[in-house]
């Protein structure tokens, strides 16, 4: 039983060693903005930091730079949440041959994307819409 509590606390202390620090600057603007955040974790890639959390019940990712400044966001969506006309020209598109499979949004000061998945026996279609403008092939993938 001791030589388990070694090799825990060993395995614990190894890997809160190799997390990287958040700057304070990223968590006070990040707790500012989502002060309601659940379930926060963060990861850091050299340029960027990423908290990924629950707000309202919502799945959400922020990204930081080291100076606490957001610079984009995304989110998973169901097909309710898109805006309206969005929602009736994907319906469309999908017709009764294609799945819908995923939507998310990306938002930056530049303003928000919109991707959404739909598939096929044969295809993985990604859609992408601009500012709400109607929605134009991302990328087309060919199932094997």
């Amino acid at each position: 039983m001791k030589k388990f509590f070694l090799i825990l606390f060993a395995s614990l202390t190894t890997l809160l060693s190799n997390a990287t620090e958040t700057p304070n600057a990223v968590l006070k603007s990040f707790q500012s903005t989502f002060s309601g955040a659940r379930e926060v974790r963060w990861n850091e890639n050299g340029q960027y930091f990423k908290a990924n959390f629950v707000l309202d019940g919502q799945h959400i990712n922020a990204y930081y730079n080291i100076g606490g400044e957001m610079v984009a966001l995304t989110r998973n969506m169901t097909l309710s949440q898109l805006p309206v006309m969005l929602q009736a020209e994907l319906k469309n598109k999908a017709g009764k041959d294609n799945w819908i499979t995923d939507i998310m949004e990306y938002t930056t000061d530049e303003g928000t994307t919109f991707y959404a998945t739909m598939e096929n026996a044969d295809l993985k279609i990604t859609l992408r819409s601009e500012s709400n403008s109607e929605w134009m092939i991302h990328q087309k993938i060919e199932k094997i």
